[in-house]
């Protein structure tokens, strides 16, 4: 099952934003062919469509879970248009890709490995103390007392 949910994270989180971002950067040409371009427009397009779609249906007290599965529908189906349209362009960057990862060398994975612990010893390891929201109000409610 974590595997699963890591397919899907990674999918939803670097693979969506890259192929909506080729719909951007494929009409500015500083920025054509860059993934890392596409990836960052392909976020801010999905926020913007995400809050766009969202600030109606709250005023309207709608369920989330239309929002939820409108959305999804909606991603996907532009996925699937951006894909058809640019694939040509989207396999030349996976293919550009290759040689910057080339170009990294060791300290660049020293430095993406170290990244990476840091986010998994502070996401392990975190110490979370639920209990005191209810220990400060029940202290203050015995001293008023």
């Amino acid at each position: 099952m974590i595997i699963l949910s890591s397919i899907i994270l990674i999918v939803e989180l670097i693979v969506l934003p890259v192929i909506l971002g080729v719909l951007f950067t494929s009409h500015m040409k500083e920025y054509s062919g860059k993934i890392i371009a596409s990836w960052i427009f392909g976020i801010a397009f999905m926020f913007c469509e995400f809050q766009i779609m969202a600030v109606p249906l709250v005023l309207f007290d709608a369920r989330f879970s239309t929002l939820f599965y409108l959305y999804i529908a909606l991603v996907f189906f532009e996925a699937i248009v951006a894909f058809s349209r640019h694939r040509k362009e989207l396999v030349a960057m996976i293919v550009n890709q290759k040689a910057n990862i080339k170009r990294i060398g060791f300290l660049g994975f020293v430095v993406i490995i170290s990244i990476l612990m840091q986010a998994f010893m502070l996401s392990y390891f975190e110490h979370v103390d639920d209990d005191d929201a209810r220990f400060v109000p029940s202290a203050v409610a015995a001293i008023e007392k």
